[in-house]
């Protein structure tokens, strides 16, 4: 079967120093994407680039982000996408069962009124830029 996601990058890691927020922000960069876009409903896409609706969530809240990827997809009309922030090995779990609903389920969006079909797209990151580096 064909793998319809990508993986960034896996590091692990234990302790957070900034908020989601912030990491969004640094995010936003790396993505060429917009933070904490305002739908009409006053709902926040928390990464929006032209091709993506991102939301980023902490491993362990994968299943919130599904849901969430696949409303701001329709509601953006972007294809639906979500960054996973991995803090260590033991979240590996989150990931895999992440993957497994973006390779199985598919969200419509419409587009002038055309369905246009999509796989979630997922993507890992490490929160190591963003933990205390109490060592310096």
């Amino acid at each position: 079967m064909k793998a319809l996601y990508t993986i960034v990058i896996v590091l692990f890691t234990s302790t957070l120093l900034s908020g989601e927020l912030s990491i969004c922000q640094d995010l936003a960069k790396k993505y060429d994407a917009v933070t904490e876009y305002r739908l009409d409903d006053n709902t926040r896409v928390d990464l929006l680039s032209k091709e993506y609706a991102i939301e980023v969530d902490y491993a362990h809240k994968f299943y919130e982000s599904v849901g969430q990827a696949a409303y701001y997809a329709i509601k953006t009309g972007r294809k639906p996408a979500i960054i996973l922030l991995v803090k260590d090995e033991s979240e590996q779990k989150y990931v895999d069962r992440c993957r497994k609903i973006c390779e199985n389920v598919e969200v419509t969006v419409i587009q002038d009124n055309k369905p246009v079909k999509y796989k979630i797209q997922l993507f890992v990151e490490s929160l190591l830029p963003y933990m205390i580096r109490a060592e310096k």
